[in-house]
């Protein structure tokens, strides 16, 4: 009933969605927060997170149920359902509900209806996410994208880049960064390139290259914590996969914007350093 109902709304030209009322709305937007964790992959990803997405972007939801959407999707039923417990299909929910309050602190930029005290909630709730998401699956056979973290980083990337939230911030926000890169697993679906949005949100508001390069020399000291602790195991080959990948991807785009040189030394020094911690030799 409510996939068919969503394939007639996502098929509707705007003019008819403008026409629905308040309570067609709201009655819309809460039957889809209540499936958006369906392992149903067409209804959550095709159909509802489409579905908000086009709302949103075309304007179609006004200031109040974006601020209420947004209130829904930050509590312990979505954006926290199940995280402590182990992986199962509960990422869904939590996954999709980070990608909406996405989208509705992307309004927020230009639109300006959450209060101050509502957008550092939100930031703190998006760092708070990225620390404690233990289920890192991408695709999963038979339901689709999970892809936690990669959801995970558009929000925090969303947060971080938010025009209330200023650099005070940058520290927290890069301890959840490294916090991603930490899990038990190893990233194969893009992961890193979606992390690194939150590097570039904080660049973009003028984080200092010579924090940046310190960070990212933490991040390469936990590692070689770990390489010490534990020597070649398979743990610490996940890790080493997730932060060096994610540091060539971080050199690339760094280069490709321009800048920031003491990081792209840092990172050059250390990928140079692992290759022959890793290889014996340095060419």
């Amino acid at each position: 009933m409510l996939k068919e109902r969503l394939k007639e709304i996502k098929a509707m030209p705007l003019e008819e969605l403008q026409c629905l009322n308040g309570q067609q709305r709201d009655e819309l937007t809460a039957a889809m927060l209540e499936a958006i964790g369906s392992t149903d992959e067409e209804l959550r990803d095709g159909l509802i997170y489409s579905i908000f997405y086009r709302l949103a972007a075309e304007g179609v939801l006004t200031d109040r149920e974006l601020a209420s959407i947004l209130e829904v999707c930050l509590d312990e039923g979505h954006l926290f359902y199940k995280i402590d417990e182990p992986s199962d299909d509960a990422v869904f929910t939590r996954s999709f509900s980070s990608l909406v309050i996405a989208l509705v602190l992307c309004q927020d930029k230009t639109r300006k209806f959450l209060p101050p005290a509502k957008v550092e909630q939100v930031f703190h709730r998006s760092v708070e996410y990225l620390q404690r998401e233990q289920d890192i699956r991408g695709f999963v056979e038979g339901k689709g994208w999970a892809h936690s973290i990669a959801h995970g980083a558009d929000m925090l990337a969303e947060a971080a880049g938010h025009p209330g939230i200023d650099l005070d911030c940058a520290e927290e926000t890069l301890k959840a960064v490294g916090a991603g890169l930490f899990k038990q697993g190893h990233y194969s679906n893009e992961e890193d390139d979606r992390l690194i949005f939150v590097i570039e949100a904080l660049i973009a508001k003028g984080f200092p290259d010579e924090r940046l390069s310190e960070w990212i020399a933490s991040v390469f000291e936990k590692l070689q914590a770990i390489h010490e602790k534990e020597k070649y195991s398979a743990g610490f080959f996940r890790n080493k996969t997730n932060v060096l990948n994610f540091a060539k991807t971080l050199y690339f785009r760094l280069v490709f914007r321009g800048g920031n040189p003491a990081a792209k030394e840092r990172i050059t020094e250390n990928l140079e350093h692992w290759h022959g911690v890793l290889y014996g030799r340095t060419s």
